[in-house]
């Protein structure tokens, strides 16, 4: 405390106690309102307490090693509210020489996109900052907790906001999407080459040994699969999407059906043990019918 402050406080407290009207001795210091030959004033508040006035000092070591005080700032109560207190940071020399004022935090503020993790063993105000997994985000500083972006949205590179799903599909032009296309026609193109010379040569006697009527089925079947995968190339619409599985789903399950009447036509042949049974067999698989029952 200063020597004026100290004397403000004796005068103040010396006439409080020895007084026998108190009411009367406040009233009085109301008034009371001098100048002392430092400068500076002395009055009291409407309490009768003495206006506070304090210094801020900074202790400062020299290069010899001495302490100094500098003033930093002050406090006046008597001054207008928006001037009561005055700090000058940049004259302050804080702990260790450093001009720049020390932090009294153990981490840092976990920036929006991450939440914080307590420090096992630690103070509270000690933790990680773990960033939000894929699909999560937070937008707030010191997070606790990842909040979860709903089903159409995902989070964006920073992971602090939902954005709208990307849509990816494969297109036409794309290297994959060129590789499937020339594939698939390919397939197309040998099948129905495959179908002409079997319709030429119908009436051969291995064409008709071979069942016809099957193999054509197999063939068409066969074609539909390759043409099935051109309807995953492409921006997807609601048809596509429920088209594209449910019809190569049937075809493919078609032309498995075809083999295996092919495999059990050849299978009877093969364990045919009695006399004439294989003319028997080769008739049934001339006459029967190209759909097999499963």
């Amino acid at each position: 405390m200063s020597t004026k402050q100290f004397m403000l406080w004796l005068i103040h407290y010396t006439i409080y106690y020895s007084a026998k009207n108190k009411k009367a001795v406040v009233e009085a210091l109301k008034k009371v309102h001098f100048t002392i030959k430092m400068g500076d004033s002395v009055w009291f508040d409407s309490t009768g307490g003495a206006v506070a006035q304090y210094e801020v000092v900074n202790w400062q070591q020299d290069s010899d090693g001495s302490i100094k005080f500098k003033s930093v700032g002050y406090y006046d109560a008597s001054l207008p509210p928006n001037q009561h207190f005055l700090l000058n940071t940049e004259n302050i020399i804080w702990t260790g020489g450093q001009v720049q004022k020390p932090r009294s935090v153990c981490s840092e503020s976990c920036p929006p996109g991450s939440r914080k993790a307590a420090q096992k063993g630690r103070p509270v105000c000690c933790y990680d900052c773990i960033p939000c997994a894929e699909g999560e985000i937070s937008n707030e500083t010191d997070s606790n907790n990842c909040e979860q972006c709903p089903g159409e949205y995902w989070s964006n590179a920073e992971k602090n906001k939902c954005v709208l799903k990307a849509v990816e599909f494969l297109s036409f032009t794309e290297v994959m999407g060129i590789v499937l296309v020339f594939f698939s026609l390919f397939g197309v193109g040998i099948t129905v080459l495959t179908a002409i010379l079997f319709y030429s040569k119908k009436d051969t006697p291995i064409v008709k040994a071979n069942n016809s009527e099957l193999s054509f089925l197999l063939l068409l079947s066969l074609t539909l699969c390759f043409l099935c995968s051109l309807t995953f190339i492409g921006q997807p619409t609601e048809w596509s999407c429920m088209l594209r599985h449910t019809v190569f789903g049937i075809t493919f399950v078609l032309c498995i059906s075809c083999v295996l009447g092919k495999t059990i036509v050849v299978l009877m042949a093969f364990k045919a043990t009695l006399p004439g049974i294989l003319e028997r067999v080769f008739w049934y698989a001339l006459s029967t019918p190209g759909i097999v029952q499963l």
